[in-house]
């Protein structure tokens, strides 16, 4: 009877710990003024948590960030919930962060007491991680940095060898004076030599925009799992309990989460400078105009024709207005344009904008086209700049084909009936039949009523739809949710038609994430060869995502298809 009570104790403790959070420091000692981050942790699926931190006078707590991580292990999902809470301290010494309170849905948890160390400012802390990544924000700043000027820039995670992790979450920017653009994207590979050791380097080209005037930071960071492994256990000292919350796998090696953050760069925004001219149309950068020109051949009275613009050169384009025309009214009549972009770069930095305007003719004969006139904010010489451009020859205009050629001396005569004689001497009341010129009905009457009902039937179903969507959260999470299966399916066939390991490994794991998130006894319902292949989906994605092993593509693909299909 005793062995059994002991196990039922052993087994509550067990449980009863698993509920509790856990808190670390990143890193436990570091010198003053250096970030450090209090990282709590826990493995349940909670909502809206509230943390009630502690009031001390020797150091702050500021909350930063939240992240969550979905892993796969032995074919079970597991997921974590980390809070990153920044911890502001002015002094040197070692501090105790009591434990504290937080909430969830009605129920109370408890955030677990720790300890860290600040050194002074210039002695070097003694870091407990094994890791040496860094994030790095690389690339030519401007000497003058003004507001809504874009900046082409590199965020580079660097790892050295030997290292194995994953990320958690795509890197994330700092404060709202600054946009950065292709964050989400997959990053890009290589190698980069650092005082003679090689890392391995992930690399992101981003486009960076100042948003306001003033002194601002700009700085990013990003989230890691780093594996290491496991010290040596000691069969008195260590907690005998702690190898049914970590599982057989914590005893060869252990995941430690990580928040790498880059250098903060205060930048001092300049507003553009006053007075703006009237005709200054957003552009910031260097820009040159094409001279414009009509793409059509033909040229006829009060008959629409496409005239082209193309802006090209460096600078921030998604901000850029149409330039203006110079034109006369009474021979030209015009419509608002269109626009298109053709990049020359991945991040859209450099490229060229096609603005394609709608021109009608109002006269006939030799017309000059108008004059397009653009102004720029050119960050070079720091000035306004005004560009003029005109066609290179005026076009000539054929007169309308529906408006008829009457010269004075040769008017048509006017042609009257006898029908039309007889009615005009009747009196307005009287009538007569012969006078009723009756109308035939229209041939294509009933093809008009069909599709006049096909249209009404397509307009309620849209209707019914678009009510469903904005009034229905679980049916609009179910669309977008098919929606991102279907472009996930369409980018692995891509992927696999051109033979790109790293992308057809790296849409696997999203694709199945999102399947299994969709169902949960997916599981259940798969074959043990099935869950296998899960796995090492799952171990080819991580060992892709670091560059620790070549992988090549899956010869069966037939099996992944199967797989898919089954969960679908």
């Amino acid at each position: 009877m005793k062995p059994f009570c002991f196990f039922t104790l052993l087994l509550s403790y067990s449980l009863l710990s698993a509920e509790d959070f856990q808190a670390q420091v990143q890193p436990t000692s570091f010198p003053l003024g250096q970030n450090s981050y209090l990282t709590v942790t826990t493995s349940q699926s909670l909502s809206q948590v509230e943390f009630e931190l502690p009031q001390l006078d020797s150091f702050q707590l500021r909350y930063e960030s939240q992240s969550s991580q979905t892993r796969y292990i032995n074919g079970v999902m597991e997921r974590s919930t980390t809070w990153f809470f920044r911890i502001l301290v002015s002094q040197t010494g070692t501090f105790n962060i009591p434990s504290f309170p937080c909430r969830s849905q009605g129920k109370s948890y408890t955030v677990p007491a720790t300890t860290f160390t600040v050194l002074p400012a210039n002695q070097k802390a003694e870091s407990e991680a094994t890791h040496d990544a860094c994030l790095l924000l690389a690339g030519d700043f401007p000497k003058k940095w003004y507001v809504g000027q874009c900046c082409p820039l590199q965020v580079q995670l660097l790892t050295p060898p030997g290292l194995r992790g994953q990320l958690s979450n795509f890197p994330q920017k700092q404060g709202d004076a600054f946009s950065a653009t292709h964050l989400i994207d997959a990053p890009q590979k290589t190698t980069q030599s650092v005082q003679g050791t090689t890392f391995a380097c992930l690399y992101w080209p981003t486009l960076v925009t100042a948003l306001q005037s003033g002194q601002n930071t700009l700085s990013l960071s990003v989230d890691m799992e780093i594996e290491q492994k496991a010290r040596i256990r000691r069969l008195f000292d260590d907690d005998p309990l702690d190898i049914l919350s970590q599982g057989f796998g914590g005893v060869f090696s252990r995941s430690e989460p990580v928040t790498l953050q880059s250098k903060e760069y205060h930048i001092n925004v300049l507003p553009l400078p006053l007075p703006q001219p009237d005709n200054f149309h957003q552009a910031i950068g260097f820009f040159q105009i094409a001279t414009p020109q009509p793409l059509e051949k033909e040229f006829i009275q009060n008959e629409p024709l496409t005239f082209s613009v193309k802006v090209t050169g460096k600078g921030n384009f998604e901000n850029i207005k149409a330039p203006t025309l110079e034109l006369d009214s009474q021979t030209w009549r015009t419509y608002d344009p269109t626009s298109s972009f053709e990049s020359k770069d991945p991040i859209g930095y450099n490229g060229e904008l096609t603005f394609k305007y709608t021109l009608v003719p109002l006269k006939e004969g030799l017309v000059d086209l108008p004059t397009v006139s653009f102004c720029f904010f050119n960050t070079a010489t720091d000035q306004y700049e005004n560009i003029s451009r005109k066609a290179s020859a005026p076009i000539s205009v054929k007169p309308a084909l529906h408006a008829p050629v009457i010269t004075p001396g040769n008017s048509a005569p006017e042609v009257v009936n006898e029908k039309q004689k007889n009615k005009i001497n009747e009196p307005h009341y009287s009538i007569t039949l012969d006078a009723v010129e009756w109308e035939s009905a229209c041939p294509y009457f009933w093809v008009w009523q069909a599709l006049l009902g096909c249209f009404t039937l397509i307009f309620a179903t849209s209707a019914i739809r678009y009510r469903k969507i904005n009034h229905n959260p679980a049916y609009a999470t179910k669309l977008q949710r098919e929606k991102q299966i279907v472009h996930l399916s369409q980018a692995l066939n891509s992927a696999f038609k051109h033979q790109q390991a790293v992308e057809v490994y790296t849409i696997l794991h999203e694709l199945l994430t999102v399947l299994l998130e969709r169902r949960t006894n997916a599981m259940e319902t798969l074959s043990p060869e099935q869950k296998h292949l899960l796995q090492e989906i799952e171990q080819h994605y991580q060992e892709t995502q670091f560059g620790q092993k070549q992988c090549t593509c899956p010869q069966n693909f037939s099996q992944i298809k199967k797989l898919l299909k089954d969960l679908k």
